[in-house]
């Protein structure tokens, strides 16, 4: 009887705990439209995301240059195909143009209160490339 009534009170402790407990967790619906930044791997140079349903703008911080502008096709909530730089004001030429046109697959895999986690893959240029990645929300 007493070895039940602790097992009891420890659940309806935990339970009344974990109803105190915020959690801001974001899910992949929140990721449609925001603001957002990564890190390149090799310099670290930061890179600004800003997302609108569609279209997605990556910019550094140097002014001199040029935003991407890539066209994002939603396949669920936490999966899309990016074309690269597909809304750019000059034409795409060389590797650049079949960049364009093949999508880069990219599913959300990890969603938290300050970050999401990402993989992409791109088959291009006979090889099939991906990349992990973490996107922060941004400031």
């Amino acid at each position: 009887m007493k070895k039940a009534k602790r097992h009891y009170l420890l659940a309806v402790s935990i339970l009344a705990f974990s109803s105190f407990c915020y959690n801001d967790a974001k899910n992949c619906k929140d990721l449609r439209n925001g603001t957002f930044y990564y890190f390149t791997k090799k310099s670290r140079e930061r890179i600004d995301v800003f997302r609108q349903d569609s279209l997605q703008l990556e910019s550094t911080q140097n002014k001199d240059d040029v935003p991407l502008k890539n066209k994002i096709v939603w396949k669920s909530d936490c999966e899309f195909d990016m074309f690269i730089n597909r809304f750019s004001d000059s034409p795409l030429t060389g590797d650049e143009s079949i960049l364009a046109r093949t999508p880069a697959n990219v599913k959300i895999i990890h969603v938290d209160s300050t970050f999401y986690v990402c993989i992409a893959k791109i088959h291009v240029f006979g090889e099939d490339i991906e990349l992990r990645d973490t996107l922060f929300f941004g400031e």
